[in-house]
């Protein structure tokens, strides 16, 4: 893509970020069962490998977090939309764009079904956007 079509993108979406308030989600807590407590020290680590550029590690972490926060929370808890955003992530990271479009178009349907003034759901498209307009061509 033209840097010019990337940049005309991420200067569309800029805008959008100051028109919309930010707002709390309503979450709704589990119960902090070990499978809960387990997947939040997951995503620290995924975290932390991820500061590290240890990528492939943090894979593996990333998608167990995720099914376990699948079972726990619904698609209005932040919870899972950061598993969700974790996941997505590192396989960006891994240039594995094939495997991050869907689980950042599913929480952009997440933020637009529960939580659609939060500015996460702008910068998340910014993210994606930004993302997709610097990927090495094939």
């Amino acid at each position: 893509m033209s840097n010019r079509f990337c940049l005309a993108i991420l200067f569309i979406l800029l805008p959008i970020v100051h028109s919309h308030s930010q707002t709390k989600t309503t979450a709704h807590p589990a119960v902090e069962t070990p499978e809960v407590v387990e997947a939040a020290r997951l995503a620290v680590e995924v975290a932390e490998l991820y500061k590290h550029d240890k990528f492939r590690e943090a894979l593996p972490l990333a998608r167990r977090s995720l099914q376990i926060r699948e079972k726990a929370f619904t698609p209005a808890d932040e919870a899972l939309r950061t598993a969700i955003k974790n996941l997505g992530e590192v396989y960006l990271a891994l240039g594995r764009y094939g495997d991050a479009e869907p689980l950042f178009q599913r929480l952009i349907k997440s933020y637009e079904e529960f939580a659609p003034a939060d500015t996460r759901l702008v910068r998340t498209l910014q993210r994606l956007a930004f993302k997709v307009c610097h990927r090495e061509p094939r």
